[in-house]
C-alpha cells in the first residue's frame, strides 16, 4: 500500500500535453551550500583562478569558493546561472572553461564533455500522430506517446478503495519536466521565479493556474494541428501514475538512485532534466527533481474498476485544491514513491521548495 503525504511545501515537475500534471511536496528548505562548505574551503585561495576583484558577480565568487572545495560540477552550475543572466560574459565563460577542465582532470578523464549538460536526442516530427512521438513546435517539448492500458491506484486510507483504472485512449506526455527555457518561450511575460536558475533545469515555483495557462497557450498556438478532442494540459493522476510505473508494480519504477534526484543525492538543488536513467517507456525524472502538478482535485479513490478516471472535488474550498505527484529534490525515497499523493492550493508556488509540472496532451 502506498503511503500518503500531507500538506507542506510543494514541488511540481512535469507538464505534459494532454490532461495531467503532477505536484508534490518537499519538506522545509534544506541547509544551503554556504553551511555545508567548510570555512577553510571558503577562505582558501583557489588554485584554478586568481582572486576576484570587486567587480566580479557574487555568484562567480561563490563558484570559486565551491571549486576550491573540489565541487566542480556545482561550481559549473553556479557559473551557468550567472551566464543565463549575462549571456556571453567573458569572465563567466572563461571561469566555466577552467572549471570544466579541472573537473575532467579530477575525474582522470581529459574529456570535458563528461560534466557538460546532457542533451537528449531530438524527436523528429512536429505534428501529433497517434502512436508516434513528436516535438511541440512552439516550445520544443518532446512528447512520448503512451498507448491505452490499465493501472492500479492504491488508496492510502485502505485497500477497500484500491481502484483499477483503464485508460481507453492513448495520450502524449512530456519526456521531461517543463524546463525554464520552455516555460519562458511560451510565457514571456512571466518573471523568472525558479530558485535554481538554468535553461535546462525544471521550471519551479509555478502554480497550478500558471501550469494550466501554459497548456492553454500552446493549444491556442497549435490551432488546426491537433487531433479532435485533444489539448495541451496537465495529466490526470491516473495518467501520471500509469506513465510513471511503466508496467512496474513496486514502490519505484526502477532503482531510485539511478532514476531520480532526491534528498540522498541532489546536493540540495534541482538538476538539468534528463540526466538520470529514464523509465521503461522513455520518460525522465518522474521520480524526484521537482514534483509535478496533476489535473485532479483532492478526493479518495472510488474503488473497483473504472475507465478514464479524473477525480473531481466536493465543495467550494475543495475547488481550490489539486494534486501533486513524484516528489522532489529534497524528498526522501518514500516520498518519491509512484503512488504517493500530495495536495496543494491551485495558487500555491512554494517557499524555499520547488514546484513544477510536465506537459500532457
Amino acid at each position: 500500500m502506498e503511503e500518503y503525504g500531507g500538506r507542506a511545501g510543494a514541488s511540481v515537475t512535469r507538464f505534459g500535453l494532454g490532461a495531467s500534471f503532477a505536484f508534490g511536496r518537499t519538506p522545509a528548505a534544506p541547509m544551503t551550500w554556504m553551511r555545508r562548505v567548510s570555512l577553510a574551503a571558503l577562505l582558501a585561495e583557489t588554485t584554478i583562478v586568481t582572486a576576484a576583484d570587486a567587480r566580479v558577480q557574487p555568484n562567480l565568487k561563490s563558484a570559486r569558493a565551491i571549486a576550491a572545495a573540489g565541487k566542480y560540477e556545482m561550481a559549473i552550475r553556479m557559473v551557468d546561472q550567472g551566464l543565463a543572466r549575462s549571456p556571453g560574459d567573458p569572465e563567466g565563460l572563461e571561469l566555466r572553461r577552467q572549471f570544466v577542465e579541472a573537473a575532467a582532470r579530477a575525474a582522470g578523464n581529459a574529456a570535458p564533455a563528461q560534466v557538460a549538460s546532457n542533451r537528449l536526442a531530438a524527436i523528429p516530427g512536429r505534428s501529433p500522430e497517434p502512436g508516434k512521438n513528436f516535438t511541440v513546435e512552439t516550445a520544443g517539448i518532446a512528447q512520448i506517446w503512451l498507448a491505452p492500458g490499465t493501472v492500479l491506484l492504491r488508496n492510502p486510507m485502505g485497500s477497500d478503495d484500491d481502484t483499477w483504472v483503464t485508460l481507453t485512449r492513448g495520450y502524449w506526455l512530456g519526456r521531461t519536466e517543463v524546463t525554464q527555457e520552455q516555460l519562458h518561450a511560451v510565457m514571456e511575460h512571466l518573471p523568472p521565479q525558479s530558485n535554481f536558475r538554468g535553461s535546462d533545469r525544471p521550471a519551479e515555483h509555478i502554480s497550478w493556474l500558471n501550469a494550466m495557462e501554459f497548456g492553454r497557450l500552446i493549444t491556442e498556438r497549435a490551432a488546426g494541428r491537433l487531433p479532435p478532442g485533444y489539448e495541451y494540459t496537465l495529466p490526470t493522476e491516473a495518467q501520471w501514475e500509469y506513465a510513471c510505473r511503466a508496467g512496474t508494480t513496486g514502490p519505484h519504477a526502477g532503482e531510485l538512485a539511478e532514476m531520480a534526484w532526491f534528498g540522498a543525492n541532489s546536493d540540495a538543488q534541482t538538476h538539468p532534466v534528463g540526466q538520470k536513467q529514464p523509465n521503461a517507456w522513455g520518460l525522465y525524472d518522474l521520480h524526484g527533481n521537482v514534483s509535478e502538478w496533476c489535473a485532479d482535485g483532492f478526493h479518495g479513490y472510488p474503488g473497483g474498476r473504472v475507465t478514464d478516471l479524473m477525480i473531481g472535488y466536493d465543495g467550494r474550498s475543495a475547488a481550490m485544491v489539486r494534486m501533486v505527484r513524484g516528489g522532489g529534490w529534497s524528498n526522501s525515497a518514500g516520498q518519491c514513491r509512484s503512488g504517493v499523493r500530495y495536495q496543494y492550493q491551485i495558487n500555491y508556488v512554494g517557499s524555499g521548495v520547488a514546484s513544477g509540472w510536465r506537459s500532457c496532451r
